[in-house]
C-alpha cells in the first residue's frame, strides 16, 4: 500500500534544517544520558498512542485471518511474543482479562520492533543500498579496530547528511542562501522512513489496525500519524549515530529466557501488572511479550573507550510477564 502524505516535504526539510543546525553550531552531540532517554521516551509514549488510537476492539476478528495469512502473521507476531503451543498459539492473548488489551499491546509491540529494528538500530537506514555497503564495512572496521570504525561512522554521517555547496540566489551581495532540495541524503531519508511506514501497513501488523483507518476518509490521517513517528525516530536515531557512541538494543530474543526482577537495570514490567518500585510479586516471572526493546548506550563521547564499563541503560524493555516459565 503506498503511503502519498502531502506534508512529507516540509517534515525532510524541518528535519535538514535541525541536522544542520546542530553540525554548524557544533551541537552534534545528541545531549547527556538524561537528554536521550527522554527523547526515546517521548517516542515511546507516540508509538503506545498511535496504537491505542487505531487497534482493533479484541483478539476475535484474528480468528477470521485466511489461513496461509495466519501462518505469517504468527511469524510476524513471533518477534514480539512468546507463542504458545502450536494448537493454542494466541491463548495468552485472547483470556478474557487479555482479550481487549492484547490488540493495542501486539500493535505497539510490532510498530516498536520496526521503528527500533530499522531506524533507531542502522547507522546508515537513510542511504539505502550505500547505506547497507557503509553497515558492512562498519561491521568489518569494528571487528579490527572498535575505536577507529565508530570514529570513522559517526565522521561517515556528517560529511554525507552534510547540504552541497550552496549558492547565492539573485543578484547583489546579499547572503541569501537555499539549501539544495535534491540532497541525496535528504532524499534517502525521505524514501528510507516512507518505506518503513509503507512496509508496516502492508505488515502483518495490518490485522490489528481497525479497518476503518484504512478507510478513503481516514487513510491520510493514519499515514500522517505514522509519518510523524517515523520522523521522530529518524531524527533521534541521526543524532545518536553522528555521536562517537554506539548502542545495542535487547528484544524478545535477548530476553525470553530470563526471568523478571524489579530491579532490572534492562527491564521494567509493562503498566498492566501495576508494580510499585519496590513490588516484587513479579520477580521470577517469565517474559511473554515486548512492547519496546532496552537501548543500550557505550562508549565515551570522545570515542576513546569502549569498554563495558561505559555501558548505561538508556531505555528499559518494557515487558508483559507470565508466572509460569513456558506458556
Amino acid at each position: 500500500m503506498k503511503v502519498t502524505i502531502k506534508n512529507q516535504e516540509n517534515q525532510i526539510r524541518q528535519f535538514q534544517s535541525l541536522a544542520f543546525e546542530g553540525l554548524n553550531g557544533g551541537t552534534w552531540a545528541a545531549g547527556d544520558d538524561t537528554t536521550i532517554r527522554a527523547e526515546l521516551e517521548s517516542l515511546q509514549c507516540n508509538i503506545k498512542a498511535w496504537a491505542r488510537k487505531y487497534a482493533i476492539d479484541d483478539m476475535n476478528s484474528i480468528k477470521e485471518i485466511p489461513a496461509n495469512n495466519y501462518e505469517i502473521f504468527l511469524k510476524a507476531l513471533g518477534n514480539v511474543v512468546r507463542l504458545r503451543t502450536r494448537k493454542d498459539e494466541l491463548g495468552c492473548l485472547q483470556t478474557s482479562p487479555m482479550n481487549k488489551k492484547a490488540p493495542t499491546i501486539c500493535l505497539q509491540a510490532l510498530l516498536s520492533h520496526r521503528i527500533y529494528a530499522n531506524i533507531i538500530k542502522e547507522p546508515f537506514f537513510a542511504l539505502g543500498k550505500r547505506g547497507r555497503v557503509l553497515q558492512s564495512v562498519y561491521v568489518d572496521m569494528k571487528k579490527a579496530n572498535e575505536k577507529e570504525a565508530h570514529i570513522w561512522r559517526s565522521r561517515t554521517i556528517r560529511l554525507l547528511s552534510t547540504p552541497p555547496a550552496t549558492r547565492t540566489m539573485g543578484g547583489g551581495g546579499g547572503d541569501n542562501r537555499q539549501q539544495s532540495q535534491d540532497h541525496e541524503f535528504a532524499l534517502g531519508l525521505k524514501d528510507a522512513s516512507q518505506a518503513v511506514t509503507n512496509y508496516f501497513f502492508d505488515s502483518p501488523a495490518k490485522h490489528l489496525i481497525r479497518p476503518s483507518a484504512f478507510s478513503p476518509d481516514n487513510f491520510s490521517q493514519t499515514c500522517s500519524d505514522m509519518d510523524s513517528l517515523v520522523q521522530q525516530a529518524a531524527l533521534i536515531s541521526f543524532k545518536l549515530w553522528s555521536r562517537r557512541t554506539a548502542l545495542y538494543l535487547l528484544g524478545l530474543p535477548d530476553l525470553k529466557d530470563k526471568s523478571f526482577s524489579v530491579v532490572s537495570d534492562f527491564m521494567k514490567a509493562h503498566p498492566l501488572h501495576r508494580l510499585h518500585d519496590d513490588d516484587d510479586k513479579c520477580n521470577g516471572f517469565s517474559v511473554i511479550i515486548v512492547t519496546q526493546p532496552a537501548v543500550i548506550g557505550y562508549g565515551s563521547s570522545d570515542g576513546r573507550d569502549y569498554s563495558k564499563s561505559t555501558e548505561r541503560v538508556w531505555m528499559k524493555a518494557e515487558v508483559l510477564l507470565s508466572e509460569t516459565a513456558k506458556i
